[in-house]
């Protein structure tokens, strides 16, 4: 993954993203990672993609690889191996809440024209949450695995007035 500047050119029915930015995510691609690592599965992300979501500290303990791109030098990048994600779901560390179970919010079925992934974010990300779920001025959290939550991450929803209901 990388972030940059690019051009978009029209030929015919297709378009065509051209620019310094598309270059070095092709030639990122063709890289030899697995050959020198043994790493047959992972995510490559420049330091400017990963900068510009805000997602240094998630990958702060790993490794900064410096990829060589002809004709446009050393990029950057970080190298997410994911071996352990497949290991985890393998061994199936999953917990789903069954339907006879009760829910701490009321189910909603709605469809929305936007992706499911912007929904996620609205639904878990803090500064959205405090906007729709009544009564609840602040969220902490602690326990991320960098900025990962996971088994022991505790949020702490802020009711105003001193009152504070822990959420496991």
């Amino acid at each position: 993954m990388h972030y940059g500047e690019y051009g978009a050119n029209r030929i015919g029915d297709s378009e065509e993203l051209s620019g310094a930015a598309v270059i070095a995510l092709h030639r990122l691609s063709k890289n030899n990672l697995t050959q020198n690592t043994g790493h047959s599965g992972y995510a490559m992300l420049t330091s400017l993609a990963v900068e510009h979501m805000k997602l240094n500290s998630f990958f702060d303990e790993l490794e900064v690889r410096k990829e060589e791109v002809e004709h446009l030098g050393a990029i950057d990048t970080y190298v997410y191996t994911l071996a352990p994600v497949w290991e985890r779901l393998r061994r199936g560390i999953r917990r789903f809440v069954e339907k006879s179970e009760s829910l701490l919010i009321e189910e909603l079925n709605i469809d929305l024209p936007v992706p499911p992934c912007r929904v996620w974010e609205f639904c878990i990300e803090p500064q959205y949450r405090i906007q729709w779920i009544c009564g609840i001025k602040d969220i902490k959290i602690e326990g991320t695995n960098h900025g990962r939550a996971g088994i022991g991450t505790v949020q702490y929803c802020g009711h105003g007035e001193g009152i504070v209901i822990p959420l496991p």
